[in-house]
């Protein structure tokens, strides 16, 4: 049985990431072009997870960007603060919140308790969109982006760059309603193949090894037995793997049967599979965007083209995990 009150607020995932856009463009969250650093700070795990899958789908900064379950001692006048997380931790971010304001720091609240506590501490509150439970991890993804696209480029181009990834979630959540069949929807097709089975999350490029730690991590939270390993890792791991096949010395009557790996894999892939090498009997997992035609008509000039070339994909691949994680939940 799918998971009602997690797909009510999956299917919110794309407003969410409007939302933000709609703050950048009315100047209702502030974006800084030179801090000296931006901490988020989110006291839960898995929102941990989303921040650091985050960061593997955006460019490279100028600045260091850290994340803390707690605001660290450093944290000054020159820094900006995010601060995420579900309403079981509004007395950490309630804290973060008044230590970050007292300091100086320009600091947003982006949880689904952030009205009253953003009140309370004169810190910016972004609230969660009326009668979504939970916080929302393209919400959480789209202000570190704002953020991170921010200081290279003006707040509307920021806006525009959110209205299309927001469109791109859309179209892949359509793709997953529960009622179309596993032959035409992604997720059902993904949650038969994982379903009662230790699953090994493989990263298709080295250094978005986080992106599917979160994917492993959203499995996890619906009670899989889910693992994440890069490409590398995952080689490796299979070349040290025991098989009959290579003892000569093995004889299937007198010694143990070896251990073999029964975990099935899917790889995760943010850009092109032409060339992709994969490994035997893995499933592969990526979709087509339409973000390089909408950042191409985007007045952000040549030094900004790719600036979202994985931001889309990996929101979407988000997007059908989690409705995956639904049926299996």
């Amino acid at each position: 049985m799918p998971n009602h009150h997690e797909l009510f607020d999956l299917a919110h995932e794309g407003a969410q990431i409007r939302a933000i856009a709609s703050a950048v463009r009315e100047g209702q969250l502030q974006l800084s072009t030179s801090p000296r650093s931006i901490i988020v700070v989110a006291p839960d795990h898995f929102y941990r997870c989303v921040v650091r899958a985050g960061l593997a789908l955006l460019p490279d900064v100028s600045v260091p960007v850290v994340c803390h379950a707690e605001l660290p001692r450093y944290a000054g006048a020159m820094d900006v603060v995010i601060i995420t997380g579900d309403d079981r931790h509004e007395p950490q971010a309630y804290a973060a919140a008044s230590t970050a304001h007292a300091r100086g720091c320009v600091c947003t609240l982006i949880s689904p308790y952030a009205s009253y506590t953003a009140e309370e501490t004169g810190v910016t509150g972004l609230p969660a969109l009326p009668a979504v439970a939970q916080n929302s991890p393209a919400r959480t993804i789209a202000v570190l982006a704002a953020c991170v696209l921010g200081l290279r480029m003006a707040p509307a181009g920021v806006a525009e760059i959110l209205d299309c990834v927001a469109d791109e979630v859309d179209e892949e959540l359509a793709a997953c309603h529960p009622e179309r069949e596993a032959v035409v929807n992604p997720a059902r097709a993904l949650a038969e193949y994982v379903h009662t089975t230790p699953v090994v999350h493989v990263a298709a490029k080295e250094g978005t090894e986080e992106f599917t730690a979160l994917i492993a991590a959203l499995f996890n939270r619906a009670g899989g037995q889910h693992s994440a390993l890069s490409a590398q890792d995952y080689h490796l791991h299979a070349e040290a793997a025991p098989s009959t096949g290579e003892d000569i010395f093995y004889d299937p009557f007198l010694d143990e049967p070896p251990v073999m790996l029964t975990s099935k894999v899917v790889v995760w892939a943010l850009g092109p599979t032409a060339e992709l090498v994969m490994p035997v009997e893995a499933r592969c997992e990526s979709c087509d965007t339409h973000s390089a035609d909408t950042a191409g008509a985007l007045p952000l000039g040549g030094a900004h083209e790719g600036a979202t070339e994985a931001l889309a994909p990996g929101l979407r691949l988000i997007a059908r995990a989690w409705a995956a994680s639904c049926a299996t939940g």
